[in-house]
């Protein structure tokens, strides 16, 4: 409906591409490709107007409108292109491909007609491909295209080997419907509804790190810093002492640096989960991703350890509740501005299986866009070096490049904090550059 009132919004354009090293055959990796888009269900789907006509490619003539209801159908893929590039002969083909790729992200997807992917394959050098994807975030998320691209290098690798390549692992987007119709009619929904709204009785008033109004976003901002693989080793240490994953101390970290820049102790941030918890949900492309509340309560005075052990719990019991919507919790508590009136910045930790191999080439993960950036996010990504990748998007409406990096750069302090000694109260650490103190200086004497 979002993008029915924008269509040309660029908010639900979701992409990535795959570096891929060594001797590729274009032709085996169209095969792959292909078939594997024919046995994944969510790339059939269309969603045609509500009040327009449904053909569009798909048997038969049905009009949109079904009972009032928007609805998906599906059909064959139909005519759908992948592109090919040849920019090894530039300057500088890796750049000139990201610029390529960003500007196709900025080519909005017909819902009504599809295809609701884009694919290219890039060459970069003689034995060097770029192998871009989109997707409207409405027919899958990062774990449903992270299943999809595991099943084109599977295919790739049996056709390069000339051996069978086997059933397709994919369940049919029936069956993943059918499980989401089963539990909305089950116990373990009113479980977790009650959960839920028992520990939203009260909601708090989310927080944001900017006072500049909240608005639709038409475009975000990425701030990227890396993790070494030696710094993420003692990133591990700190949280395997406090009895807890990694990602906890990071989403600790936000919630320290949120209470540390506007005073409030009663925090919510959003917390992205899969939903996967079952053999068909966890084999299927399509979107189940969620956006859950976290809620902790702080002061200057509390310990980093006392943090994290609340995170931790919290975590635990979002984990097991995490099939309920967050947009049905907004709803239930009648928010009506859905789950951005719930939570702040959102902590999204992407720890997804991206080692692939296509027959004899190794290949490596790269994200564009995520989706829709209302206010803040926080995205991690484990390395294959061991390292992580650390993306502050934020968006482009409410910050500007050095917004995102003075954040960055203070988060990272907070991080280097907790690594350092967990007992110490999250109020003792400084924030303030020399820099910004200084400026804080002259404008308070008058001088700026």
């Amino acid at each position: 409906m979002a993008q029915r009132i924008n269509p040309d919004g660029l908010q639900f354009q979701v992409g990535q591409y795959v570096e891929i090293q060594g001797p590729l055959n274009p032709d085996l990796f169209e095969s792959a490709l292909r078939r594997a888009v024919a046995e994944a269900d969510t790339l059939h789907a269309r969603f045609p107007d509500i009040d327009g006509d449904m053909d569009g490619g798909i048997d038969g003539d049905i009009d949109g409108d079904i009972d009032g209801v928007p609805h998906q159908v599906l059909g064959p893929p139909g005519d759908w292109a992948l592109r090919t590039l040849d920019l090894s002969h530039g300057p500088d083909p890796r750049a000139a491909a990201e610029r390529w790729m960003r500007e196709e992200l900025r080519t909005p997807m017909d819902l009504a007609h599809g295809p609701l992917f884009s694919f290219a394959l890039i060459k970069t050098a003689a034995d060097q491909f770029v192998w871009y994807q989109g997707y409207h975030h409405i027919v899958t998320d990062g774990a449903g295209s992270t299943l999809f691209a595991r099943r084109v290098a599977e295919l790739y690798t049996a056709f390069h080997k000339g051996e069978p390549a086997g059933e397709s692992p994919f369940s049919s987007l029936a069956a993943l419907l059918g499980q989401e119709a089963e539990y909305r009619e089950s116990k373990e929904f009113e479980r977790d509804r009650g959960y839920w709204l028992e520990r939203f009785a009260s909601p708090p008033q989310p927080v944001r790190l900017t006072t500049e109004p909240g608005t639709e976003p038409s475009d975000f901002l990425r701030h990227t810093t890396l993790i070494t693989a030696d710094e993420a080793d003692r990133l591990r240490d700190a949280a395997r002492a406090a009895r807890t994953h990694w990602s906890v101390v990071l989403t600790a970290v936000v919630a320290v640096y949120l209470h540390r820049l506007t005073g409030v102790e009663d925090i919510t941030l959003g917390f992205a989960v899969s939903a996967r918890k079952d053999p068909i949900s966890r084999r299927t492309p399509g979107t189940l991703a969620n956006i859950l509340p976290l809620r902790v309560t702080l002061s200057a005075a509390t310990t980093w350890a006392d943090v994290l052990r609340r995170l931790s719990r919290e975590v635990r019991m979002a984990l097991s509740h995490q099939r309920y919507r967050g947009e049905d919790l907004a709803r239930d508590l009648h928010l009506t501005g859905g789950v951005p009136a719930l939570v702040g910045p959102e902590v999204n930790v992407m720890s997804f299986d991206w080692d692939l191999e296509f027959g004899e080439c190794r290949a490596t993960h790269h994200n564009l866009a995520n989706g829709p950036i209302p206010d803040v996010s926080v995205m991690a990504y484990e390395q294959p070096d061991g390292g992580v990748r650390v993306d502050l998007n934020g968006n482009a409406d409410r910050y500007g490049p050095q917004d995102l990096a003075d954040h960055q750069r203070r988060l990272f302090a907070l991080l280097e904090a907790v690594m350092a000694d967990a007992g110490r109260c999250v109020g003792g650490v400084e924030l303030v550059s020399v820099a910004e103190r200084g400026a804080l200086l002259a404008w308070g004497s008058g001088g700026a």
